[in-house]
């Protein structure tokens, strides 16, 4: 288990450790964040604790409940979608799913199902993961790791308890978290090399690019170096993102809005945000 990372989690640690103390468990938990190492963790912990004989919450524990959970072997406890290499989660892991979640544990308190990049679900797979989630099953709670809520199906979105996990703190891990380049942020040439980059993968870029300037406030937030005009820079230029998404998604022109788009960064951003 790695525990270094739950530290940086202390928000959400409390959250589910409260709901696991007030005996108030919701069927479906959506964990979203941008690295999937802090979310795997996260979600094994919390099957750990749903399952523990001793009652222990995020802390080390060797009963035989835990021990299975983590070493991958608990019967209770089953993980979809694990490599994130595949392209899409599809309507057959999802059948092996509700076949499942029909059952009653095995072993364990509870039965725990854990999709990884819930993100790649197929449309007949969220569709089936849906009528399980419309319908929970007694004893059983899905947890659904994703990088941010809005890629799942809003009907899947509207029935689950969403916990944001925190950005990296490491300026290390931060830049390593995006292409080297960006760290420059010379957008003329940082954005003219997407300008022939098909639509659904350039909307990506942008939703990548927004997440960039969000950790970058949350950098400087914690490091006391951030400025009231630096952070309304960032803030203006995700707006700024978040609007030529929306045209690349109503098929404008799409060197213009990228064009656009560098130039308003270039004007704006004149300074940089100190991380």
């Amino acid at each position: 288990m790695p525990w270094e990372s739950l530290r940086n989690q202390d928000f959400a640690v409390r959250v589910l450790r409260a709901h696991l103390e007030a005996k108030r468990i919701a069927p479906t938990y959506l964990l979203s964040g941008k690295h999937s190492s802090d979310k795997e963790a996260l979600a094994e912990a919390f099957a750990s604790a749903l399952n523990c004989e001793r009652g222990q919450f995020f802390s080390e524990c060797s009963c035989l409940q835990c021990h299975k959970v983590q070493s991958g072997n608990h019967p209770d406890v089953l993980w979809i979608g694990w490599d994130l290499k595949e392209r899409s989660i599809k309507i057959e892991e999802m059948r092996q799913l509700v076949s499942g979640a029909s059952l009653k544990p095995y072993e364990g308190k509870w039965k725990v199902f854990i999709l990884c990049g819930a993100e790649r679900l197929t449309t007949d797979a969220a569709n089936s993961l849906l009528k399980s989630l419309e319908e929970p099953p007694p004893n059983s709670v899905f947890l659904l790791l994703v990088e941010s809520k809005s890629h799942l199906m809003e009907t899947i979105q509207s029935r689950v308890f969403e916990i944001r996990l925190k950005p990296c703190d490491s300026k290390t891990e931060f830049e390593k978290s995006y292409p080297q380049e960006w760290q420059s942020e010379d957008w003329i040439d940082i954005l003219e090399a997407y300008q022939k980059t098909p639509r659904e993968e350039l909307k990506d870029v942008l939703d990548q690019l927004m997440s960039y300037y969000r950790e970058k406030i949350h950098q400087g937030i914690n490091s006391s170096q951030l400025s009231h005009q630096h952070l309304e820079a960032c803030l203006d230029a995700i707006d700024k993102i978040r609007e030529t998404k929306d045209a690349v998604a109503a098929n404008v022109n799409q060197k213009l809005a990228l064009t656009r788009l560098t130039i308003h960064l270039r004007n704006r951003l004149k300074e940089k945000v100190a991380p």
